[in-house]
Protein backbone atom coordinates (compact mmCIF):
# COMPACT_ATOMS: atom_id res chain seq x y z
CA UNK A 1 0.00 0.00 0.00
CA UNK A 2 1.59 3.37 -0.76
CA UNK A 3 -0.12 6.81 0.50
CA UNK A 4 0.17 9.93 -1.08
CA UNK A 5 -0.71 13.73 -0.44
CA UNK A 6 -3.53 14.32 -2.25
CA UNK A 7 -3.24 17.95 -2.73
CA UNK A 8 -0.34 17.80 -5.15
CA UNK A 9 -3.31 16.64 -7.46
CA UNK A 10 -3.68 19.78 -9.65
CA UNK A 11 -6.71 20.25 -12.64
CA UNK A 12 -5.60 18.44 -15.48
CA UNK A 13 -3.59 15.47 -16.65
CA UNK A 14 -1.34 13.75 -13.54
CA UNK A 15 0.99 11.02 -13.33
CA UNK A 16 2.00 8.46 -11.34
CA UNK A 17 4.92 6.76 -11.67
CA UNK A 18 6.20 3.30 -10.07
CA UNK A 19 9.18 1.73 -10.21
CA UNK A 20 10.51 -1.65 -8.96
CA UNK A 21 13.52 -4.09 -9.45
CA UNK A 22 12.15 -7.54 -11.01
CA UNK A 23 13.85 -10.55 -9.71
CA UNK A 24 12.92 -14.42 -9.62
CA UNK A 25 11.73 -13.64 -5.56
CA UNK A 26 9.54 -10.84 -7.47
CA UNK A 27 5.87 -12.19 -7.11
CA UNK A 28 4.66 -9.85 -9.70
CA UNK A 29 2.42 -6.54 -10.01
CA UNK A 30 -1.16 -7.53 -11.04
CA UNK A 31 -3.32 -4.43 -10.42
CA UNK A 32 -3.15 -0.89 -9.32
CA UNK A 33 -6.02 1.21 -7.26
CA UNK A 34 -6.28 4.32 -6.89
CA UNK A 35 -8.82 4.79 -3.53
CA UNK A 36 -10.22 7.62 -2.41
CA UNK A 37 -13.42 9.69 -1.92
CA UNK A 38 -13.71 11.05 -5.81
CA UNK A 39 -15.86 10.22 -8.87
CA UNK A 40 -15.12 9.53 -11.79
CA UNK A 41 -16.21 10.33 -15.52
CA UNK A 42 -16.60 7.23 -17.51
CA UNK A 43 -17.47 8.38 -21.15
CA UNK A 44 -16.10 8.09 -25.03
CA UNK A 45 -13.48 11.24 -24.35
CA UNK A 46 -12.17 8.76 -21.42
CA UNK A 47 -12.48 8.16 -17.75
CA UNK A 48 -11.05 11.35 -14.87
CA UNK A 49 -11.42 12.01 -11.56
CA UNK A 50 -14.66 13.85 -10.53
CA UNK A 51 -16.52 14.98 -7.89
CA UNK A 52 -18.32 12.42 -5.57
CA UNK A 53 -21.95 12.65 -6.51
CA UNK A 54 -23.74 14.32 -3.77
CA UNK A 55 -27.41 12.02 -4.72
CA UNK A 56 -27.64 9.28 -6.72
CA UNK A 57 -30.91 8.47 -9.01
CA UNK A 58 -32.89 5.19 -9.11
CA UNK A 59 -30.79 3.69 -11.75
CA UNK A 60 -27.01 2.22 -12.70
CA UNK A 61 -24.87 3.58 -10.49
CA UNK A 62 -21.91 2.47 -12.93
CA UNK A 63 -23.39 6.00 -14.88
CA UNK A 64 -23.26 7.97 -12.19
CA UNK A 65 -19.85 8.85 -11.65
CA UNK A 66 -19.26 5.47 -9.82
CA UNK A 67 -18.34 3.34 -12.75
CA UNK A 68 -15.81 1.63 -10.59
CA UNK A 69 -17.48 1.53 -7.17
CA UNK A 70 -17.41 -1.83 -5.37
CA UNK A 71 -18.67 -0.72 -1.83
CA UNK A 72 -22.41 -0.94 -0.90
CA UNK A 73 -24.70 1.91 -1.70
CA UNK A 74 -27.85 3.19 0.26
CA UNK A 75 -31.36 4.75 -0.69
CA UNK A 76 -33.34 6.47 1.96
CA UNK A 77 -37.03 6.91 1.36
CA UNK A 78 -39.65 7.86 3.73
CA UNK A 79 -43.60 6.77 3.01
CA UNK A 80 -46.62 6.18 4.41
CA UNK A 81 -48.24 2.56 5.38
CA UNK A 82 -51.34 2.42 5.49
CA UNK A 83 -52.40 -1.23 6.70
CA UNK A 84 -55.64 -2.90 7.64
CA UNK A 85 -55.83 -5.20 10.30
CA UNK A 86 -54.78 -8.46 9.72
CA UNK A 87 -52.46 -7.35 7.36
CA UNK A 88 -48.68 -7.86 6.94
CA UNK A 89 -46.77 -5.48 4.55
CA UNK A 90 -44.09 -6.65 2.03
CA UNK A 91 -41.35 -4.47 0.52
CA UNK A 92 -40.61 -5.24 -3.00
CA UNK A 93 -37.60 -4.34 -5.07
CA UNK A 94 -39.34 -5.05 -8.99
CA UNK A 95 -35.20 -4.72 -10.40
CA UNK A 96 -31.64 -4.10 -8.67
CA UNK A 97 -28.14 -5.18 -9.30
CA UNK A 98 -25.92 -6.18 -6.64
CA UNK A 99 -24.92 -9.11 -4.46
CA UNK A 100 -27.79 -8.65 -2.39
CA UNK A 101 -29.73 -5.68 -0.40
CA UNK A 102 -30.07 -5.32 3.11
CA UNK A 103 -32.84 -3.36 4.52
CA UNK A 104 -33.82 -1.49 7.41
CA UNK A 105 -36.57 -0.27 8.78
CA UNK A 106 -36.67 2.56 11.02
CA UNK A 107 -33.28 1.78 11.82
CA UNK A 108 -33.72 -1.57 12.90
CA UNK A 109 -32.37 -4.53 10.67
CA UNK A 110 -35.31 -5.95 8.89
CA UNK A 111 -33.56 -8.42 6.49
CA UNK A 112 -31.64 -9.04 3.45
CA UNK A 113 -33.15 -9.83 -0.09
CA UNK A 114 -30.82 -11.96 -2.27
CA UNK A 115 -33.41 -13.95 -4.50
CA UNK A 116 -36.99 -13.71 -5.97
CA UNK A 117 -39.52 -12.62 -4.74
CA UNK A 118 -37.03 -10.02 -4.00
CA UNK A 119 -39.43 -8.82 -1.27
CA UNK A 120 -39.20 -9.05 2.55
CA UNK A 121 -41.94 -8.69 5.33
CA UNK A 122 -41.83 -5.30 7.16
CA UNK A 123 -44.59 -5.68 9.11
CA UNK A 124 -42.54 -5.83 12.49
CA UNK A 125 -40.79 -2.72 11.75
CA UNK A 126 -42.85 -0.41 11.22
CA UNK A 127 -44.35 2.23 13.73
CA UNK A 128 -46.99 5.00 12.72
CA UNK A 129 -47.78 5.84 9.01
CA UNK A 130 -44.80 7.07 8.32
CA UNK A 131 -42.02 4.86 7.70
CA UNK A 132 -37.96 5.56 6.81
CA UNK A 133 -36.67 2.81 4.90
CA UNK A 134 -32.92 2.17 4.04
CA UNK A 135 -32.32 -0.10 0.89
CA UNK A 136 -28.74 -0.87 1.02
CA UNK A 137 -27.51 -2.25 -2.29
CA UNK A 138 -24.41 -4.78 -1.82
CA UNK A 139 -22.02 -4.17 -4.55
CA UNK A 140 -19.39 -6.82 -6.10
CA UNK A 141 -16.38 -6.70 -7.30
CA UNK A 142 -16.47 -7.21 -11.26
CA UNK A 143 -16.39 -3.25 -12.01
CA UNK A 144 -13.54 -2.75 -9.39
CA UNK A 145 -11.47 -6.10 -10.39
CA UNK A 146 -12.27 -7.27 -14.25
CA UNK A 147 -12.36 -8.59 -16.68
CA UNK A 148 -12.41 -5.29 -18.04
CA UNK A 149 -12.11 -6.17 -21.72
CA UNK A 150 -12.76 -9.45 -22.62
CA UNK A 151 -15.31 -8.40 -25.60
CA UNK A 152 -18.79 -8.88 -23.90
CA UNK A 153 -20.24 -7.91 -20.73
CA UNK A 154 -21.51 -10.98 -19.13
CA UNK A 155 -19.30 -14.05 -19.23
CA UNK A 156 -20.24 -17.52 -18.21
CA UNK A 157 -17.04 -18.36 -16.68
CA UNK A 158 -14.18 -16.66 -15.73
CA UNK A 159 -10.31 -17.29 -16.61
CA UNK A 160 -7.35 -15.86 -17.64
CA UNK A 161 -8.56 -15.55 -21.48
CA UNK A 162 -10.71 -12.83 -20.03
CA UNK A 163 -8.59 -10.47 -18.78
CA UNK A 164 -6.55 -9.87 -22.14
CA UNK A 165 -7.01 -6.26 -23.59
CA UNK A 166 -9.33 -7.10 -26.92
CA UNK A 167 -10.01 -3.59 -27.33
CA UNK A 168 -9.95 -0.41 -24.78
CA UNK A 169 -13.66 0.13 -24.34
CA UNK A 170 -14.29 -1.29 -20.72
CA UNK A 171 -17.22 -4.01 -20.24
CA UNK A 172 -18.83 -2.54 -17.00
CA UNK A 173 -22.36 -4.61 -15.62
CA UNK A 174 -25.29 -2.18 -14.18
CA UNK A 175 -24.88 -1.68 -10.11
CA UNK A 176 -27.65 -0.14 -7.83
CA UNK A 177 -31.63 0.30 -7.45
CA UNK A 178 -32.80 -0.22 -11.31
CA UNK A 179 -36.88 0.27 -10.36
CA UNK A 180 -38.44 2.33 -7.35
CA UNK A 181 -39.13 -0.25 -4.66
CA UNK A 182 -43.30 -0.87 -4.06
CA UNK A 183 -44.99 -1.43 -0.93
CA UNK A 184 -47.40 -4.53 -1.16
CA UNK A 185 -50.09 -5.71 1.32
CA UNK A 186 -50.88 -9.16 2.14
CA UNK A 187 -53.90 -10.41 4.17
Amino acid sequence: VIHFDTSILKLGQNEITLSTQYSENFSGLEIIYLLGHFGVRHDKKGTAICDLPKTLNIGDWTNQKLPFYSGHVNYLCETKVNKKNGERVFLKLPEYFGTAVKIFVNNKNAGIIAWQPNEIDITDYLSGSLTQINIQILGHRRNSHGPFHGGKQWFEWTGPSQFLHKDNAYQLVPCGLMKAPEILYKV
